[in-house]
């Protein structure tokens, strides 16, 4: 006779999350059919679900990845920022860009500040460091104020934004 183990309560936790979030899953499938029933879906709705079911793989699949980056840029930028807000920095400006893979910051810093300099090295090193293996990272380019290089205008200034220092 086989006996059967009683589940550990660990066991236990991995399996009621799994069941909550095919149970959200569900939800949200469920309430995305009355919403495109109802007429009432967005045009993003809309499309996902129909490359999804008219069989269009890569326009789903296109829409997959741009959401993907969408989301791994935004943690790349988070991580960066939250890691820019625990030094006591102030780099006189600071714009980012992103491509499909990469963040690109261009910051300016008083002349010979060095502290400022290695600050935003380690900040973008700690950022790639949590986010590599994803195949996304920053590129940082960084100008003394005595350089009178301005930042590209495809740049966004993000110092407005945010506060340090």
């Amino acid at each position: 006779m086989i006996e059967k183990t009683k589940p550990s309560s660990e066991e236990e936790s991995i399996d009621e999350k799994r069941n909550q979030w095919f149970e959200l899953l569900i939800h949200h499938i469920n309430t995305d059919r009355d919403f495109l029933e109802m007429g009432i879906a967005s045009e993003e709705t809309k499309g996902f679900y129909n490359n999804a079911i008219f069989g269009n793989p890569t326009n789903f699949v296109f829409e997959m990845r741009e959401k993907s980056t969408q989301y791994f840029i935004s943690n790349l930028v988070m991580d960066y920022i939250k890691e820019l807000k625990t030094l006591n920095i102030n780099p006189l400006k600071l714009y980012l860009d992103h491509t499909d893979s990469q963040v690109l910051v261009w910051a300016e810093i008083q002349e010979d500040d060095e502290e400022t300099e290695m600050a935003l090295y380690k900040a973008e090193a700690k950022a790639n460091a949590k986010n590599y293996q994803y195949g996304f990272h920053i590129s940082s380019t960084i100008l003394e104020d005595a350089d009178h290089i301005e930042a590209p205008p495809h740049y966004q200034n993000i110092l407005k934004s945010i506060q340090l220092g």
